[in-house]
């Protein structure tokens, strides 16, 4: 994601007319991996984290996913590498359940 972010998230969480909590937990996760979240955002997002598992497990996935392809890849990651990798991880845990 690029620093000119159109996020529908203030610094309180996700603004109260989105429709899809879901959409809006998915985007503020990118920004906090992508390190362009505000501190408020970045509150928000980690105090979420407590209590939603769902939303702990994907941070927890994407997280090793990002460290796995910054030791493997260093700077030179190919466009897409993450999203290829996390779609084959979560249908392997779904082949799994």
């Amino acid at each position: 994601m690029g620093s000119t972010s159109t996020s529908t998230f203030d610094d309180q969480g996700p603004s109260k007319d989105n429709s899809s909590f879901s959409a809006d937990c998915l985007e503020l996760l990118n920004l906090v991996l992508d390190e362009e979240a505000s501190e408020g955002q970045r509150k928000f997002f980690f105090e979420h984290l407590k209590g939603c598992m769902p939303c702990h497990e994907q941070f927890n996935i994407d997280m090793a996913i990002k460290k796995m392809i910054k030791e493997r890849c260093g700077k030179n990651v190919p466009e897409g590498l993450m999203e290829t990798i996390r779609a084959k991880v979560l249908q392997s845990a779904d082949q799994h359940e």
